[in-house]
């Protein structure tokens, strides 16, 4: 029988019972002497779909994340009628590592503490080879109790790592969750997958020329005031990476004018500049970089806005020409931060020079009248 076929045919058989099973059961027909009979098979085929999400977010079929993020997965297995040798496959790429079994929950129609299924129904346990990250094996019991309707849900952690693919092109560079059943008598349904996406962007230091600037040095930062340092690791001369635990991070250092930070997800971020270029200011304030998948932008608390150019950064020799997050260092006299000790400075020391004025003018006032 092929897989679009709706009948099977079995000839030289003598008169007699037989038992004929399928992957998704058992049918049981008894043979008479009539020449043809037919069977109708009352099971149906098992599917199973999955998810994914970061804490605080909705599942879905594909997300971002940060190097170092945690996932959280959810595969939903529809049962059917004749549930029978239910075996959960998953399998993830490189770029992600599973938090272990002991992570992994399994409920019955529906994510909740009361519909949580006890660890004896089902074994759960890592793959010895490459052909899966870990299987959940239902018990005969479990199945037993199964009805044609049933949703079984499977949860589960694992963290985004330092070997993410990085996203470059629209179609491709992607971080895959793939998950499969295996039911009856070993046959497979569909595998279904979930992406995660993890982006990079280009940040790029110039004078008012555009002319390119090295050695400006940054940190970058969850917040625009304070906040937590994300910290990044150096790849090679002008390309850092987030960090993942247990490595030190170390200040982004911009080479040739241009630098990439890799390993970032959705969200939004602030660079701080702590070194200058030589013979020019350094900035007063963080830069805000905005990834909305592939969009990115920078904006100064001058409200200077630079778009990410689909094209990726477009330098001609040591001149800028677009793309990337362009940040742009002035010489000259540096005025005080709007709002900063600067300004609070200046209107202390003009307060008491008004004062004094005002107090010398009424005492030549009183010693006028006097006279």
């Amino acid at each position: 029988k092929n897989e679009n076929d709706k009948t099977v045919e079995f000839t030289g058989l003598n008169l007699g019972y037989y038992l004929v099973d399928s992957s998704v059961g058992a049918l049981c027909h008894l043979r008479t002497t009539k020449p043809n009979a037919t069977l109708t098979e009352k099971n149906s085929v098992p599917t199973v779909s999955k998810e994914v999400k970061r804490e605080k977010e909705n599942y879905a079929e594909s997300n971002t994340a940060s190097i170092g993020d945690t996932l959280y997965f959810k595969t939903q297995i529809n049962v059917t009628e004749g549930a029978q040798n239910y075996v959960l496959y998953d399998k993830m790429d490189t770029g992600l590592t599973f938090d272990g079994v002991s992570t992994i929950k399994v409920y019955l129609n529906g994510v909740a503490d009361d519909k949580i299924v006890a660890e004896s129904k089902y074994d759960a346990t890592l793959c010895t080879d490459n052909t899966c990250t870990f299987k959940v094996d239902f018990t005969d019991e479990f199945e037993e109790t199964l009805e044609s309707g049933d949703t079984i849900y499977v949860t589960y952690t694992a963290k985004v790592n330092e070997n993410a693919v990085i996203k470059d092109t629209p179609e491709d560079d992607k971080n895959e969750n793939e998950t499969y059943l295996k039911y009856g008598d070993g046959t497979e349904t569909t595998h279904d997958k979930t992406t995660t996406y993890v982006y990079k962007f280009d940040l790029v230091k110039t004078d008012v020329t555009n002319i390119l600037l090295d050695g400006a040095e940054f940190k970058l930062y969850d917040s625009q005031t304070g906040g937590k340092e994300i910290t990044v690791v150096k790849l090679s001369d002008g390309t850092y990476r987030v960090a993942v635990d247990g490595e030190n991070g170390v200040a982004i250092v911009v080479k040739d004018g241009k630098v990439t930070i890799k390993g970032l997800g959705k969200g939004t971020y602030w660079l701080e500049e702590t070194k200058a270029p030589n013979g020019f200011n350094k900035l007063t304030s963080r830069i805000e970089v905005v990834i909305n998948d592939e969009n990115l932008n920078a904006e100064t608390l001058e409200n200077q806005t630079i778009k990410n150019e689909e094209t990726g950064l477009n330098v001609t020799g040591t001149k800028y020409v677009n793309g990337g997050v362009h940040v742009v260092n002035y010489t000259g006299e540096e005025m005080p931060e709007t709002g900063g000790m600067g300004t609070i400075l200046f209107i202390t020391i003009g307060s008491i020079m008004v004062l004094g004025f005002g107090i010398l003018l009424v005492t030549k006032l009183r010693m006028s009248k006097m006279n």
